[in-house]
């Protein structure tokens, strides 16, 4: 059980680095976090945000996006911001031997990391209109 224990803790070390985090930009945008309304400070502290929040809000409550790219349509124009986090792929890799003369595959852990999508916010005239998160696998 001693060998899980920092197995079992991590996810509460990770939350606890968020909000931390958001703390802190809170503390380093007070002037901005001030004019939000009450029922959007305790959303921003919180982490979460809303649809109609502004990007302000949203990087207060989420920090910087990882990417920032631009749709454009014949009717708008919108803005989307996308946050990642690195994610470990485990898959069998066969590994052939001939050292009795008769090959015979064998197999190895291969190991692999990605970039995965957590989060997605498109905002348009400056303004959340879309919140995508990405369900665990």
């Amino acid at each position: 059980m001693n060998s899980l224990l920092p197995i079992l803790l991590l996810p509460l070390f990770f939350l606890s680095l968020s909000c931390a985090s958001t703390e802190k930009r809170i503390q380093k945008n007070q002037e901005v976090f001030r004019q939000f309304p009450p029922e959007a400070q305790d959303r921003v502290r919180d982490g979460e945000v809303a649809i109609g929040d502004s990007k302000d809000m949203v990087r207060i409550a989420k920090g910087e996006p990882q990417t920032i790219t631009t749709r454009e349509t014949r009717e708008t124009k919108s803005e989307i911001w996308r946050w990642t986090r690195p994610q470990q792929y485990v898959y069998p890799l066969p590994v052939h031997t001939t050292g009795s003369g008769i090959p015979s595959p064998q197999f190895v852990d291969a190991i692999q990391f990605r970039e995965s999508e957590i989060l997605r916010i498109e905002f348009l005239d400056g303004k959340v209109v879309v919140i995508e998160e990405m369900q665990e696998e």
